[in-house]
């Protein structure tokens, strides 16, 4: 997964979030923890996503 394809999947996730569409957990923590990560000057890499998706599963 590149840069560019996390990017397209956080903006794919805040679309479905701003149009009121129903997010799993794993898409909700998701947009969080990316939050976070914004706030501290970090991006979220491929491996903290399959991370989430792992756990959360």
């Amino acid at each position: 997964m590149t840069n560019q394809d996390i990017m397209e999947m956080i903006q794919e996730l805040k679309r479905k979030r701003a149009s009121e569409e129903e997010l799993t957990a794993c898409e909700l923590t998701i947009l969080d923890i990316n939050n976070i990560a914004k706030s501290q000057n970090m991006k979220l890499t491929d491996r903290d996503i399959n991370f989430i998706k792992f756990w959360m599963e």
